[in-house]
């Protein structure tokens, strides 16, 4: 057998094993099917309103970096240039329309949010052989450039491993609160190291072969990049209590009820098409997955400064990355300026329901 062929041999298996435990358990699917979820109609609203938002260009731009790369990002929130500013840095396979998210709590809140891309997503060129220590150095670049004073960071998910690093170097009189969103840490050591079976096996055989993410990840590009909206809508919504749906995450009422309106898979499609615009293939995006898993982030955690007010909010129904690692990280982040919230909800509903709590905590820490 050629080593090549081993991690689809693997990955093979996976499905197999998951495929016996699913038929020998009763289903939660048929349960999910029968359920009829309530639209949660201020989500919707919400996210039409981002969707308009995006449509003006005015709202997205580049930054040349003095590598000669470009720096994507998009403007939520608040008009206001002197309104509180808080950075946005998305989760994996995500880019800066994510931001939007949060646009209509931080117009109501009068917060200004700068979703940023990082690279190899979106309007950001990618790097190869980069850390999150470089991506910090990036942040640090854009906001001198923009003058900005004083800031907060929120990261999501996978964007959690980045969030750390700005939090390590950016400076003390800037840097006013870090908000880490049912965000990764250390790779091995939060994420891994609580996963429930079904994930720690996907990503085991996904982060040991380069070669199999860059063909996943060429495939999604290959087969969404000419989609159509409807049919997009049509196919997902079709997907939400499939087996294999259930198997990564079981379908959750209140996921349910945010993807029971279109708006939900309408903002999805918009985030996937912006990153199959780009002509430059998938490697950045592999590359930004290598660095989002790597165990060693060039600096340890205990090391970020003890002052800095750092919220943590997990989820408990979170199936991707537990909130056992909001446990982890409050233990080995300093100072005692770090506070753990979970709520009652899954990766999607904890991003999506707690946007308003969240930005108005951020805001108190920025303002001491």
């Amino acid at each position: 057998m050629a080593p090549a062929s081993i991690p689809y041999l693997v990955a093979g298996i996976c499905i197999l094993v998951a495929s016996i435990h699913l038929l020998k358990r009763p289903s939660s699917v048929d349960n999910a099917r029968k359920q009829t979820p309530v639209i949660n109609k201020e989500v919707s609203k919400s996210l039409h309103r981002a969707r308009a938002k995006n449509e003006a260009e005015s709202s997205h731009r580049t930054l040349d970096l003095p590598d000669g790369r470009k720096f994507g990002y998009a403007f939520y929130g608040s008009a206001s240039p002197n309104a509180p500013t808080i950075i946005f840095i998305h989760g994996s396979g995500d880019n800066r329309l994510s931001g939007g998210f949060f646009h209509t709590a931080a117009e109501d809140l009068d917060i200004r949010i700068i979703s940023v891309d990082r690279p190899g997503w979106g309007l950001s060129s990618a790097r190869m052989g980069g850390s999150v220590l470089d991506f910090a150095q990036d942040v640090k670049y854009l906001t001198s450039e923009l003058n900005i004073q004083h800031y907060g960071l929120i990261g999501a998910s996978g964007g959690g491993p980045f969030t750390l690093a700005c939090a390590h170097i950016l400076p003390k009189d800037q840097l006013k609160s870090v908000t880490m969103l049912i965000a990764a840490g250390p790779w091995q050591s939060t994420v891994m190291q609580h996963a429930k079976w079904f994930p720690w096996l996907f990503w085991t055989v996904i982060n040991n072969s380069a070669v199999l993410r860059r063909w996943g990840a060429r495939q999604a590009m290959t087969k969404y990049r000419n989609m159509s909206c409807k049919d997009y809508v049509t196919i997902n919504r079709k997907r939400m209590t499939s087996w294999w749906v259930h198997l990564i995450s079981r379908p959750h009422e209140k996921d349910l009820a945010i993807f029971s309106d279109d708006a939900a898979f309408e903002y999805s499609y918009d985030l996937l098409q912006e990153n199959c615009k780009r002509a430059d293939g998938v490697d950045g995006m592999v590359e930004d997955w290598r660095i989002m898993t790597t165990e060693d982030l060039g600096f340890e955690l205990e090391d970020i400064r003890r002052d800095l007010p750092i919220q943590l909010w997990y989820g408990l129904y979170d199936t991707s990355i537990s909130w056992h690692v909001g446990e982890e990280l409050k233990k080995r982040l300093p100072g005692d300026k770090v506070e753990l919230h979970v709520r009652e909800e899954t990766h999607i509903s904890m991003l999506l329901n707690c946007r308003t709590e969240v930005l108005e905590k951020a805001l108190e820490d920025m303002r001491g």
